[in-house]
Formats: structure tokens, C-alpha cells, sequence
């Protein structure tokens, strides 16, 4: 679900309007963090707004819906209100927060994705492979516990089993530093930016992700 969309649907609600500030957004960072975290818990096709917790920064979901004009428009395209400076200036970075933390959703998703295939039982030995396999690369007698057994269960060489794991983990390092550096551009783009316009071209480019 897009953005706007999902602003809309919030929106919709008709919650009773807060005026926000400055101080407003800082009190609420951690809950609009975790606002926007749970978003990550619920099939966004069966979305329903009463699930958004907590409550009290769903009264600051009007704000989030300002245009360039300080406007805040409603349905038949009537302004309902006009913000002054300095909530408009909240209502950015209130924009900015939502934003930042919606990029790390998708990039938590993207991380995800890259288990697709694999039993998590599988997955909870990951770490445990490439330790016994970095320590296997310095000293080939080093004692291992983990892969001794796992090379001859699926018929290959400790030291081809080995060479295997060191490649995928090779592999698995570039592909996450790839993510982390968009990631970490992403958030860096939206929290440089200091107008509303250019936050909200950042914003269609988000749901292209």
C-alpha cells in the first residue's frame, strides 16, 4: 500500500485534530516509531486503521497530508486549515520521521527476502557456519563442532563444504552493504531536505522501492 494511500485511509478516521510543534514530534519520535513499525505486523491489503497503535499519534495523521500551501485540503476540495509557520515546519519533520522509518521497513523486507527458501532452523546456523568456517580458513585443525558433521551428512570434503560457505557469505556481505548504503542515502536525502516538495518527491521514489 502506498503511502498516500495509507495516509488517506488514516485520514479517514477523521481523528480530532492536535496542533502540532517542534517540541510535539520529539515527544513523540519513539511513538511514531513504533506507529510505523507496526505497520510491518499487518497484511497492508487487509489494513484497517484501529489496529495503529498507539492512538494519540493518530491524531497527528492530518498533518501529514499538507501541501506546499500550508493547506491541509478535505473532501469537495476545501481547505480545512491553514498552518502557520511553525506548525508547518513540525508537520515537515513529522513527515521527514514517517518517511525515514518506512525506508527501513522496506529495507527490513528487501533483508528478508534474501531468506526466501530457507527453514529457519536452517537459518539459526548461519552464524555458527561461517565461524567454523572462518576458523577452519586460518587453521584446518582447529576442533570444529558443526560442519565436521554436516560436510559428511551431505557426502562432500570438510574443505569443500568450507570453500562453499565462505563464498555465500562473500557474497551475502556485498549484497548487504549494498542495502545499508541505499538505506543510509535514503535517510540521509530525506533528513537533508527542507521543503516540503522535495520531501515529497523523495516520497513517490520510496513507494517505487
Amino acid at each position: 500500500m502506498s503511502l498516500p494511500v495509507l495516509f488517506k485511509i488514516m485520514r479517514g478516521q477523521n481523528p480530532k485534530l492536535a496542533i502540532p510543534s517542534l517540541q510535539m514530534v520529539a515527544n513523540y519520535k519513539d511513538m511514531a516509531i513504533a506507529w510505523v513499525n507496526s505497520l510491518d505486523e499487518i497484511d497492508r491489503e487487509k489494513y484497517h486503521p484501529q489496529v495503529i497503535e498507539p492512538a494519540t499519534l493518530m491524531n497527528y495523521a492530518h498533518y501529514l497530508m499538507v501541501n506546499t500551501d500550508k493547506q491541509i485540503i478535505g473532501s469537495a476540495n476545501v481547505i480545512e486549515q491553514t498552518l502557520d509557520d511553525a506548525q508547518f515546519a513540525a508537520s515537515i519533520e513529522l513527515l521527514k520521521l514517517v518517511l525515514k522509518q518506512t525506508v527501513n521497513i522496506q529495507y527490513a523486507e528487501k533483508v528478508r527476502a534474501t531468506e526466501t527458501g530457507y527453514v529457519p532452523h536452517e537459518t539459526r546456523t548461519w552464524l555458527l557456519q561461517r565461524q567454523e568456517a572462518e576458523q577452519w580458513q586460518v587453521d584446518n585443525t582447529t576442533p570444529l563442532t558443526f560442519l565436521p558433521q554436516l560436510a559428511t551428512q551431505r557426502g562432500i570434503t570438510l574443505a569443500e563444504l568450507v570453500a562453499r560457505i565462505l563464498a555465500k557469505t562473500a557474497a551475502f556481505d556485498t549484497l548487504m552493504a549494498e542495502m545499508l548504503g541505499e538505506q543510509q542515502s535514503w535517510r540521509d536525502r530525506i533528513e537533508a531536505a527542507t521543503d516540503l516538495s522535495a520531501i515529497r518527491g523523495i516520497e513517490a521514489q520510496i513507494e517505487e522501492l
